[in-house]
């Protein structure tokens, strides 16, 4: 994803800074080091349960429905009950390249937290070589975090630190994945609403 997402624990918060609040969206940005690149987070609070958005971000079929950007998404192989490597393309304005990546996916529900947990990995795979159509991309760590609140609520959580490789001006990639994150989570909700998701029975008692 012309994206970068990063370990919540990659960097304390007082070194975020604020990019807007939008909608109930605040986004972030961070220095990362050497390189000219910004990490970016965005964050949200929702009403809707935590085992419906994350049975949503789980299902790689409908991620180009609202994940930003992204036209492509598909299962390449299922490891474990909680990992699986996956193939993603991201459609870049005209007249950049396209971009896609490979990429090792592992979640993890914890039940005393009641927190939902999600990583990719930028990984190599036999049978996803690079494409003609796509300058192949990496993802260092992309990152989602749902959690349940005390009032019941769901607090959604993303952060991204990516390579999008290829011969692109820094101001450019900086620009556009500086929205990804509010862009990204608006859909995510907008989705679930729509009223076909179904509840992750990992967390259907959470809330």
């Amino acid at each position: 994803m012309l994206l970068f997402i990063l370990s919540l624990s990659w960097a304390t918060p007082n070194e975020w800074t604020l990019v807007s609040r939008r909608d109930g969206v605040t986004t972030k940005k961070q220095d990362i080091p050497d390189s000219p690149l910004f990490a970016f987070r965005g964050e949200t609070i929702t009403e809707i349960p935590l085992g419906k958005l994350s049975s949503l971000i789980l299902d790689d079929d409908k991620g180009p429905e609202w994940v930003d950007l992204m036209y492509l998404s598909t299962l390449i192989e299922k490891n474990q009950s909680n990992s699986k490597i996956i193939h993603q393309g991201y459609d870049l304005p005209w007249p950049l390249q396209d971009r896609d990546y490979v990429m090792k996916q592992t979640y993890h529900y914890d039940d005393a937290t009641k927190v939902f947990t999600l990583n990719f990995e930028s990984i190599q795979h036999p049978s996803m070589p690079k494409q003609d159509c796509c300058v192949r991309a990496v993802t260092y760590k992309t990152f989602w975090r749902l959690s349940v609140l005390k009032n019941g609520k769901t607090k959604a959580e993303v952060e991204v630190i990516t390579d999008p490789k290829g011969s692109l001006p820094t101001w450019l990639i900086n620009l556009i994945q500086e929205d990804w994150p509010y862009k990204t989570l608006t859909s995510l909700i907008k989705r679930v609403e729509k009223g076909d998701i179904p509840m992750a029975t990992e967390a259907a008692s959470w809330q």
